[in-house]
Parts: structure tokens; C-alpha cells; sequence
């Protein structure tokens, strides 16, 4: 999946825009919807991004697994609230989650890593930052790919058939991972050193034009939700 949404950002009919008008458009009501206890606000960001997401064609499928995977998140996190706290602040928390979801969703389908950190990286002071997350980046699709192969070696011979070897599979995996990624270790240094590597990357320049109509969208609605909030 991840792979699959790293693909969908890069060809996005929205991946033009500048990722500095996205990340707006996503954190600022993101952090105002932290701060709300109200479920208006929260469910006009809901509606606000589905439109957005509609907009800008994204997978349906994609954008419902985020959806359901906050979804579920706060549902579990808010059960103990349940004995201390009223039905409408529980209902609160589970449009929250929804809300980020979808704030996630839409940024992750549209903005390609590769433009924020291109960008960033044009500082000097935040170089060392965007190296980490490209590094990141890379490893986490190293580690997605071999824990789906052992995953798929595990169903394969009936791993997953029963609630108690669910359990005991998925720790033999992520057993396996940890101990596969300190073995992969020396081979990883060994390959940076034949090439060189002085510590840093070369990033694409990208040049990106700031939509104002966008900018003064963002912040006539990040305005509204404040009044609202």
C-alpha cells in the first residue's frame, strides 16, 4: 500500500501545486480541530476534505482505509472515556480521528515526498533533516517489501488460521524483521563505502508556482474554523 500511494502522489492532478499551500491547507485545520471540543467545526472539516479529495480524484479505496484506520484508532482509545465522560465528547474524539484521516490521506495522495523535501532542502540549516527522511523513506519501503514476503511465506503454510497463531506469527515477524535489519546492517555499509558516500544527497530541483486563489482559501477557511472554534 505504501508504494502504491507514493505512485498516486506523484501523478496526482494536484501534485503541481506547491507543497507549502498543502501543508497548510492540512495542518491548520488540523491543529484547530486538536483544539475544538465542538463536533460542528470537526464535521464541516470532515465534509470540507471529502470534497477536496473528490476533487482532486484520489482512490476511493485508499482514502477509506485512512478513513477506517483513525476510525477504529479512536474508537479503541475512547472506550475507557466511556465511564467518565459524556456520549457527545466520545462522539468528539471519533470525528477527530476521522477528520485527521482524511487531512492525512489528502496530503499523502497529492504531495510527493520528493517536493517537500526538494524544497526544504534548499536551506542549509534543515539539509541534515531532509537527508533522515529520505533515508527513512528508503527504509521503510525495504522493510514493508521483506515483511510482505514473510507475511506472505507465513499465510501461505496456514499461519494465520487461528486467533492464537496470529499471535504468535506476527511476533515471530516482526522477530524476524529486527534481526533481519541488524544482519543487513554491515552490508548497507559496506555498499555506502565502496560509493563514497560523504553523508548527504542530491535533490531535484523543483520549481513550483504559489496559487494565491489557494492561499486565500486557506486561509479564509482556517479563519472560519477559528470563529467557529
Amino acid at each position: 500500500m505504501l508504494k502504491t500511494i507514493i505512485a498516486y502522489s506523484k501523478i496526482s492532478k494536484e501534485s503541481h501545486r506547491h507543497p507549502v499551500e498543502k501543508l497548510c491547507l492540512c495542518l491548520f485545520p488540523m491543529i484547530l480541530v486538536g483544539f475544538c471540543n465542538k463536533p460542528l467545526p470537526i464535521a464541516i472539516n470532515i465534509i470540507v476534505f471529502l470534497i477536496l479529495h473528490i476533487i482532486a480524484n484520489n482512490p476511493r479505496s485508499i482514502v477509506f482505509k485512512f478513513a477506517l484506520t483513525t476510525f477504529s484508532f479512536a474508537i479503541l482509545s475512547s472506550i475507557t472515556f466511556i465511564f467518565i465522560y459524556n456520549i457527545e465528547y466520545i462522539v468528539v474524539i471519533v470525528l477527530k480521528g476521522i477528520s485527521g484521516g482524511l487531512c492525512i490521506s489528502y496530503l499523502a495522495l497529492t504531495t510527493p515526498l520528493d517536493h517537500i523535501i526538494g524544497l526544504l532542502s534548499k536551506f542549509d540549516s534543515l539539509r541534515d533533516i531532509c537527508d533522515i527522511a529520505k533515508g527513512m523513506e528508503t527504509y521503510i519501503l525495504l522493510i514493508n517489501d521483506e515483511a510482505s514476503s514473510i507475511y506472505t511465506a507465513m499465510k501461505s503454510r496456514n499461519g494465520f488460521n487461528s486467533f492464537k497463531s496470529q499471535l504468535f506469527n506476527m511476533g515471530k515477524l516482526a522477530g524476524l524483521l529486527f534481526s533481519n535489519t541488524l544482519k543487513r546492517w554491515p552490508l548497507i555499509r559496506d555498499s555506502l563505502n565502496s560509493r563514497c558516500y560523504k553523508g548527504y544527497h542530491y535533490y531535484k530541483s523543483y520549481e513550483f508556482i504559489i496559487n494565491y486563489k489557494m492561499c486565500l482559501f486557506t486561509f479564509t477557511y482556517t479563519i472560519f474554523l477559528l470563529m467557529l472554534i
